[in-house]
């Protein structure tokens, strides 16, 4: 387990004013209960931090794609914050390697579980946004998630599907319900 916190403060681009906050970011539940003097884990920044960063992914994406419609920008959220592509932050900043786990997860291979990690990261984002505020938040966020946006393009018009679907929604207020009549082929025997 690292105790100094100095390179992924570096790879941030963010040094915390308060530490503590950077360590509950980092404290896994497994070691919180395993570990008696330690009172908070990570979960509560975890909720406060997905928030925070579809917030300012959002506003990023309508800035960016002033003609998209609601659910083109939905999608592109999803895959700008989903566990995978947040994961893959994480693994990019070194986020595994300062995680506070327990005995089973460290020995489970915690540090590299898309789920921890993925988490970990939401709750770092919290931890900087009560660390520094909004601003700081956002340049963090521009440091580690916005060259992802960059690589999204302009949504497809001619989904008609998606675009079928946004219809029917927006015309009954119900979402459509999807049956497989049949499977063919050599996938499906």
């Amino acid at each position: 387990m690292a105790t100094n916190f100095d390179a992924l403060e570096s790879a941030l681009g963010y040094s915390f004013a308060s530490p503590s906050l950077l360590e509950e970011a980092l404290t896994h539940s497994s070691f919180k209960n395993e570990t008696s003097n330690i009172h908070k884990d990570n979960e509560r920044l975890e909720f406060l931090g997905d928030a925070l960063i579809d917030a300012v992914i959002s506003r990023w994406l309508c800035e960016v794609f002033p003609r998209a419609r609601e659910g083109a920008l939905t999608r592109m959220r999803s895959s700008l914050v989903s566990e995978s592509a947040l994961f893959a932050r994480g693994q990019e900043i070194g986020l595994g390697n300062f995680l506070r786990l327990g005995r089973g997860e460290e020995k489970n291979g915690g540090r590299m579980r898309p789920s921890i990690v993925s988490s970990a990261f939401e709750a770092l984002m919290a931890a900087v946004y009560l660390d520094g505020g909004y601003e700081s938040l956002e340049k963090v966020l521009e440091r580690t998630i916005r060259k992802a946006l960059s690589e999204l393009h302009e949504p497809d018009a001619t989904d008609y599907k998606s675009r079928l679907q946004e219809s029917i929604q927006s015309a009954l207020r119900e979402t459509p319900v999807y049956e497989v009549s049949r499977t063919e082929g050599p996938d499906h025997e």
